[in-house]
């Protein structure tokens, strides 16, 4: 949030840098510049050539970072909290 306007960043503008030293972006929708994100192909996100998930949901955010920090990646869940009912995970 943009602390003079009280209003939400525009999307993909980065919130701030988590403990783990991962970037966090903005997700909010009602600012996409949408000529560039014509479909939902170009909200897909990948991290040196793997794919983490959608721009900047919370569980790209947990995917990226586990990458990242871990060299491993979870399977395509849908939530994030899925990722503690998880059990399968590829090392990279």
């Amino acid at each position: 949030m943009d602390a003079s306007t009280k209003k939400p960043l525009p999307f993909g503008n980065v919130l701030c840098i988590a403990e783990v030293g991962v970037l966090s972006y903005s997700s909010d929708c009602d600012s996409v510049d949408h000529p560039v994100m014509l479909d939902r192909k170009a909200y897909r996100h990948s991290e040196d050539g793997i794919y983490t998930g959608y721009k900047w949901q919370c569980v790209e955010f947990v995917r990226r970072s586990t990458l990242i920090n871990k060299g491993y990646v979870f399977e395509d869940i849908a939530m994030a909290l899925d990722v503690f009912r998880s059990n399968q995970v590829r090392h990279v």
